[in-house]
């Protein structure tokens, strides 16, 4: 088995968060989450991802704080195959610059039917904890204009 992170270290913004502010120290576990923790965190910061726009051409090659979220997809068709590719694409390369707790993401996006402008996007990829590697996959309905919910797959 191939080696990873030693721990699943929550996101910059869930470590700044401070549930107890006047408390002087944080309990020590709170930078190590369990499996279902870890899976949780993830699956917010997807959402949280899927639900920012970005323009459409980066600023430069490599994605940086400033291009956080995906591309902006409104100008793209649901009905067509290559614009939904198109829009995996970028939601992979987005996965991969902002959230590299979900390792070898993969993304498939469908047209949900009869729904004109509804997608259903599946991200699947491994999460590493204690050198321990397991699947994990996300589901979300997409309708032009609206919040996009994701939710956990269970695969265990």
């Amino acid at each position: 088995m191939a080696k990873g992170p030693s721990t699943g270290l929550a996101p910059l913004f869930d470590r700044l968060a401070d549930d107890s502010p006047f408390q002087p120290a944080e309990r020590p576990s709170a930078a190590a989450l369990v499996h279902q923790a870890l899976a949780e965190s993830v699956r917010a910061e997807l959402s949280r991802l899927l639900n920012t726009r970005r323009d459409t051409i980066p600023r430069r090659a490599e994605l940086t704080v400033i291009d956080y979220g995906v591309a902006d997809w409104t100008g793209l068709s649901s009905q067509r195959e290559t614009d939904r590719r198109r829009f995996a694409t970028s939601i992979v390369r987005a996965i991969t610059a902002f959230e590299p707790r979900l390792q070898s993401p993969a993304v498939e996006v469908e047209l949900l039917e009869p729904k004109r402008w509804a997608l259903k996007i599946r991200i699947s990829g491994h999460l590493w904890l204690h050198q321990e590697r397991w699947p994990v996959a996300f589901v979300a309905d997409v309708t032009k204009g609206m919040e996009t919910r994701i939710e956990h797959e269970r695969l265990d």
